[in-house]
């Protein structure tokens, strides 16, 4: 039985510095209890300089306390600040921290420091730098009902379920804000292990926030661990204005999720909508498996009455990455639109891992849409049928700006934990698989149903190739990769075979006279690009580093079209190719991926060729010299 706690109004010390609360002058409280917390939070006043606060500072861990099981009303107007300096917070009715009741979230009693009556928007809830035990389904800031707007600040601190089933949902606030500065950790762990994928975890007290009107990452990186497999991040409901999702620039907010219900859930009244707006100006990264949001066939979002549109904005350099089980069901939202707005310089990511899976399926309201305003790259991927099912109507997607490339796969590519965006464009996904490439295009493709299909790009249509685009399992837009050589895929490694008998074709004469023209005895490869435009606009050249032997080796390039021997003198640049039009190219060089590859082959009797004399001697597999090949911009 947990002993009971006479009650304490603590004695105040001036902040005279502002090195404990951060406000010079300001009044702050020593404790580690709970009920001289709460008891002294009720009685005293703070004076003008704690800016309507009152500052706790923790000196010791606090161990739970049966006071936090009962209301404790926030005062309006009458902010809290509570300083963990490192310590842990057991968040608990009693002492046994493994345990918890089992209260649901939709629970309307207010525990720990809360509200269910009217609370300004002006009163401000603060932990921060503090470890937190929490065993209170709706953790120590709980704000319910349409008047509870208190805005409640999480800094620094790390949140870990301490029972394994129950109790281990940390915040509710329903029409106030929630926000986050520096580092932050949430774990809500069914069995406090993120392996568990059963359902072990009680329904409506593992979400990370419930209902959830405006949360925001200001600074820092907040960090989500969660496998819950009834529940999800988000349980929206009774939200005045809908839901909103905020990462500023420079900051971050990771979700890992294994086992999770959903994504959003919401039972709300219909009476009551908005819209869910995802603002994404720095960094949100969703590191999902094939569990996360995969129990419910609609995927991310179930059960919306609240929630009657969505508007994800990706700002300028900021970063989306998804990878979860489930689909996205554009019909989620009731009759209202779905719009995507991808801004300069964005990259973007939408990753499904279920084989059973598209990435978006259905149709939403009119005026829905993607809009791509030059991102850095948009990529779409699954594991199942196809990234667009074919009911994905009412959901154009309109290319505007500068332009973007497309390439398209029929096969699915496989990211490792870097999220890297840019490699799956610089190849084939696969040696097998079927990819289709376009250089920059603006405009919009209509509908991904393929006989519905209307497409206005310009100026590189997709014409025939349009339903396979459709029905990729990988589709990226994204921005020119620029001019480059791929020394992966070349081979200039040429072999030579001299011989020394001046009777020989081609030997060294006995005169110690240089020989005529010796070929390799392979072709040689040269793989550079230039994407950049509708057409190449590079040079080529050729430098010799090093000549092994310079008394008995010269070193010159044919080339291949006007068969022109030209001798490569040491650390001297040659030009040898100018790739400006595609459609004028010379039958040496071939053109794929459209712009990505010009492959340049050099037969035997073409390219590197070497003379030599009867200074060298008997030998095998020697390097002869070294040579550098350069890509350069514009035709010379």
């Amino acid at each position: 039985m947990t002993p009971k706690t006479k009650a304490a109004v603590l004695t105040g010390t001036i902040d005279s510095t502002g090195a404990v609360t951060g406000v010079t002058g300001a009044t702050y409280y020593n404790t580690n209890s709970w009920q001289d917390m709460i008891d002294t939070y009720k009685s005293v006043t703070p004076n003008a300089a704690s800016k309507a606060t009152v500052f706790f500072n923790v000196t010791a861990n606090v161990p739970g306390n049966s006071v936090l099981n009962s209301g404790n009303a926030v005062s309006s107007g009458k902010s809290l600040s509570i300083n963990g300096n490192n310590y842990t917070l057991y968040l608990d009715n009693d002492t046994t921290y493994t345990t918890a009741q089992s209260i649901g979230g939709s629970d309307g009693t207010a525990r720990a420091f809360g509200s269910n009556g009217t609370v300004s928007a002006d009163t401000t809830l603060t932990v921060k730098n503090a470890t937190i035990v929490n065993n209170i389904t709706s953790g120590i800031f709980q704000m319910k009902g349409n008047n509870a707007k208190a805005t409640a600040v999480y800094e620094n601190v790390t949140v870990s379920n301490g029972d394994g089933i129950y109790g281990a949902q940390p915040i509710r606030n329903d029409n106030g804000k929630v926000i986050f500065r520096g580092t932050n950790t949430f774990n809500i762990l069914q069995n406090h292990n993120m392996n568990d994928i059963s359902s072990a975890g009680a329904d409506n007290q593992g979400e990370w926030i419930q209902v959830a009107a405006y949360t925001e990452v200001e600074t820092g990186t907040t960090t989500l661990n969660e496998s819950w497999g009834n529940d999800q991040p988000f349980y929206v409901y009774y939200s005045n204005s809908g839901s909103t999702l905020q990462v500023d620039a420079g900051a971050a907010m990771v979700w890992n999720l294994n086992k999770t219900y959903t994504m959003y859930y919401d039972d709300g009244a219909l009476l009551v909508v908005g819209a869910l707006n995802w603002n994404i100006n720095g960094s949100f990264v969703i590191n999902g498996t094939v569990n996360t949001s995969s129990t419910y066939a609609g995927g991310w979002f179930m059960a919306l009455n609240t929630l009657n549109s969505w508007n994800l904005n990706v700002g300028q350099n900021a970063t989306f990455k998804a990878t979860t089980g489930g689909v996205i069901s554009l019909d989620a939202f009731l009759t209202g639109a779905v719009k995507w707005n991808f801004a300069q310089g964005s990259s973007v990511l939408f990753n499904n891992l279920n084989p059973n899976q598209n990435v978006v399926s259905l149709a939403p309201g009119l005026g829905s849409g993607i809009t791509m305003t030059d991102p850095k790259v948009v990529s779409f991927n699954t594991a199942g049928g196809s990234v667009f099912s074919t009911t994905v109507l009412t959901f154009p997607v309109t290319i505007s700006g500068s332009g973007l490339r497309t390439h398209s796969s029929s096969t699915g590519y496989t990211f490792d934990s870097t999220y890297d965006l840019i490699t799956p464009n610089k190849g084939t996904i696969t040696p097998t698989s079927s990819d289709i490439w376009y250089r920059m295009n603006t405009g919009t493709l209509t509908t991904f149903n393929p006989t519905l299909q209307v497409i206005n790009l310009s100026p590189n249509n997709y014409g025939s190739d349009a339903p396979n685009i459709a029905a990729g399992k990988y589709i990226s837009w994204y921005q020119p990769l620029g001019f480059q050589l791929n020394a992966a895929v070349s081979n200039m490694n040429r072999i030579f075979n001299i011989s020394l008998d001046p009777s020989a074709t081609k030997g060294t004469p006995i005169d110690g006279s240089w020989s005529s023209l010796i070929n390799g005895t392979s072709a040689e490869s040269l793989v550079v690009g230039d994407d950049r435009a509708q057409n190449p606009n590079i040079h080529i050249l050729v430098k010799m580093t090093q000549n092994n032997f310079p008394n008995g080796l010269q070193y010159y390039w044919v080339d291949p079209t006007t068969k022109a021997q030209t001798q490569l003198n040491l650390n001297s640049s040659l030009q040898i190719a100018s790739i400006t039009i595609d459609s004028t190219l010379p039958s040496w060089i071939k053109m794929t991926g459209a712009g990505m590859w010009y492959t340049m082959t050099f037969p035997t009797d073409t390219g590197l060729n070497i003379k030599a004399n009867n200074s060298l001697l008997s030998q095998t597999n020697s390097n002869a010299g070294t040579f550098q090949y350069t890509v350069a911009n514009g035709p010379s």
